[in-house]
């Protein structure tokens, strides 16, 4: 009977030893495989920012198209003094057909908005209408010959989605990359977040007239 329980014993320590090493290689296959999981995660999110953002502008293009200009509903102009025009999606491309849905960007608060143009001598910084979109210094504003400029703006963007949405749509070109950390003020996608900010504004550059 003793020979007996401490077999039983023996057999039940040797089992609780088994438990704790598979939780432990448990616990180092998470440790490895989490951190791919939250990437391939947010890669999946800016993979859809991104395709919205395609989408936006293939509808702007089709109602620039159709009439010509960037108005509202029936091609009517907007006059300057209701620049800037919020929600150029879902009051003017989504009613004119252009679009099935709103832009809903799953990463920051996206809003698409037409605003006034501003001359092609200034240089762009992380808040006006000016777009530098090809790098070249001499012409520091690649959307300032028209009176309009279609742009999404994003906010609350975290600073890695903010790079990846520019290695998406600026490419790996380093003169349109960031100037310094936080700060990219070329290409189509442009932002500046100041004082090691991790999160901040972002301005994507679509089309202007």
């Amino acid at each position: 009977m003793k020979l007996r329980h401490l077999t039983t014993n023996r057999r039940r320590a040797f089992t609780m030893i088994e438990m704790v090493g598979v939780l432990a290689v448990i616990a180092i296959l998470a440790g490895l495989l989490v951190p791919r999981v939250f990437s391939v995660i947010t890669s999946a999110k800016v993979s859809a920012a991104s395709f919205g953002i395609s989408t936006i502008k293939s509808a702007a293009m089709m109602y620039y198209g159709k009439y010509g200009k960037f108005g509202t509903t029936n091609g009517i102009t907007i006059a300057s003094t209701n620049l800037p025009f919020l929600g150029y999606d879902s009051n003017v491309l989504l009613r004119e057909g252009f679009l099935d849905k709103p832009f809903d960007s799953p990463i920051g608060t996206a809003s698409v908005q037409l605003v006034a143009a501003v001359a092609t001598s200034t240089a762009p910084d992380g808040t006006n209408a000016a777009f530098n979109l090809d790098g070249n210094s001499s012409y520091p504003n690649d959307a300032g010959n028209g009176s309009m400029v279609l742009e999404v703006v994003f906010s609350n963007m975290a600073l890695e989605d903010a790079r990846e949405i520019n290695r998406r749509l600026d490419g790996d070109n380093a003169i349109l990359g960031e100037s310094s950390s936080g700060t990219d003020t070329l290409g189509a996608v442009k932002y500046v977040f100041s004082g090691g900010a991790q999160v901040g504004t972002v301005y994507v550059y679509l089309a202007h007239k």
